[in-house]
């Protein structure tokens, strides 16, 4: 692919200490090959890096993910991208409409992907149960209570744009994909299986004591409070913060 992301040692050392942190050097290297290789820009949040606890590995492993935004930019960029069907949702009856209207949660979405020399769209059909992210207690997280129909539907395109740009896209998944994986949280009760090899800098970790001790946290809302920067906490630093909420 020609449009390689130009990143400098300034813009490097960046990436490593915001979008990369605590990652390896081999890692970041991956990490830069892609970017190279898709001409993502991890900057402007078009790829990114999220570290998560693999429980076969017994360690944080890095994955990359990409924005929907990212996907539609590589399919465009190849030159071949004609387009898009739908997207269309359905219920339990399998009626495929092309506006949820309705209270319910859609059963699954299906989008189609055109390219240049492709007789047919290449359909990406996603399941609501497959992908819909969702906490410890089996409900649904923000994004997918507010707004079922489109995530589920970003979960399609993706789906149909890695079918129809297979080389250009292979191994690259959106956040959306990703947001029912095992990985996506930590559970406080395995912090005594685990050893910290990551620990948070302290003055973060006494402000974040602090914000729970405001706002009367429930324990099995930590994660949830955490968002995005859970993958950046070890269980060590999750046992602290139970600990100190069972004092309060």
């Amino acid at each position: 692919m020609s449009n390689l992301v130009a990143l400098d040692n300034e813009k490097q050392d960046l990436i490593k200490r915001t979008i990369c942190k605590g990652s390896t050097k081999e890692e970041m290297e991956l990490f830069l090959y892609q970017c190279n290789r898709t001409g993502l820009d991890p900057l402007a949040r078009q790829i990114y890096a999220v570290k998560r606890w693999d429980s076969r590995e017994r360690r944080e492993v890095m994955t990359l993910q990409v924005s929907i935004d990212g996907l539609r930019l590589v399919a465009q960029r190849s030159g071949e991208y004609e387009g898009q069907e739908g997207p269309f949702w359905c219920g339990d009856d399998g009626i495929w409409r092309d506006v949820w209207n309705f209270h319910q949660l859609p059963f699954a979405c299906k989008l189609g992907v055109n390219r240049k020399g492709f007789r047919t769209p290449c359909w990406g059909v996603a399941r609501f149960d497959t992908y819909a992210g969702r906490k410890k207690d089996g409900s649904l997280t923000q994004f997918w209570e507010k707004m079922p129909d489109l995530m589920i539907a970003k979960c399609a395109e993706a789906l149909a744009l890695r079918k129809a740009f297979p080389q250009e896209l292979s191994g690259l998944y959106s956040s959306e994909e990703m947001s029912n994986t095992e990985s996506e949280y930590i559970p406080v009760d395995e912090k005594s299986k685990l050893t910290a090899n990551q620990l948070i800098p302290e003055d973060r970790l006494n402000k974040l004591l602090l914000s729970f001790k405001e706002k009367e946290v429930e324990i099995d809302q930590l994660t949830e409070l955490l968002g995005k920067d859970i993958e950046f906490f070890t269980m060590e630093d999750l046992g602290k913060l139970a600990e100190f909420y069972k004092t309060l």
